[in-house]
């Protein structure tokens, strides 16, 4: 359960965010994110409801995920949708779990540029184009 709650975090938003910014840049457009940049990024202390909560969330994102590449047409859009919003969820969780102001992270987001998440990546991958969902 806590790997799955440490995996849901290090794939949230602001967790990249923080990550990204402390990491160094590689040339074009990169990042590095190797461990001794992993390590300084701070994971919030978790109690048993959180861990769990978040290893659910885990699974089901997981779970989501294979069903979005395995399926085809509107049942992969139904699955990208679904994915979406559980991503958004995890995202909000987290985001409350390190206390950060709205502020500040859009200070991370304009000081690292653009940010691609692996839920871009993802639809990218399965040629979702429909930037609402």
């Amino acid at each position: 359960m806590q790997l799955k709650s440490i995996a849901a975090i290090t794939n949230s938003r602001i967790f990249n965010l923080l990550a990204l910014n402390l990491s160094g840049d590689a040339s074009g457009g990169y990042h590095k994110l190797n461990k001794q940049f992993l390590g300084e990024t701070p994971i919030p202390k978790l109690n048993e409801a959180e861990s769990e909560n978040l290893a659910i969330i885990y699974d089901h994102i997981s779970s989501l995920s294979t069903k979005a590449i395995e399926a085809y047409g509107d049942r992969r859009n139904y699955y990208v949708s679904l994915l979406n919003t559980e991503c958004d969820r995890l995202n909000k969780l987290v985001e409350d779990m390190y206390d950060i102001s709205n502020q500040y992270q859009e200070e991370l987001l304009e000081a690292l540029g653009n940010y691609y998440s692996w839920f871009d990546l993802l639809k990218e991958r399965l040629n979702i184009e429909d930037e609402n969902i």
